[in-house]
């Protein structure tokens, strides 16, 4: 759901990337299986979540977007550092 200019910050692995104007026309690529749509930091996600739920998805928020998930994803790397376990 990020627009395409934020896609240079990083993505999700395994992540697709549908701008949230097209999800009417390409949801029937998600029937039958879990959905979680995320955005930069869950506006335009909501908005997603909202319709994707309307047209009959199992459909969920990723809570505080991408960039809550990069930050977690680096939070967790320093964790299990090498030379920080040492310390």
């Amino acid at each position: 759901m990020r627009a395409r200019g934020q896609l240079a910050e990083g993505r999700i692995p395994g992540a697709d990337w549908v701008p949230v104007e097209a999800l009417r026309a390409r949801h029937d690529e998600f029937r039958g299986r879990p959905v979680i749509v995320h955005c930069r930091v869950g506006q335009g996600a909501h908005t997603a979540q909202r319709l994707l739920a309307e047209l009959g998805h199992d459909v969920r928020n990723l809570d505080g977007g991408y960039l809550t998930w990069r930050d977690g994803m680096r939070a967790r790397e320093l964790a299990t550092a090498p030379e920080l376990a040492a310390a």
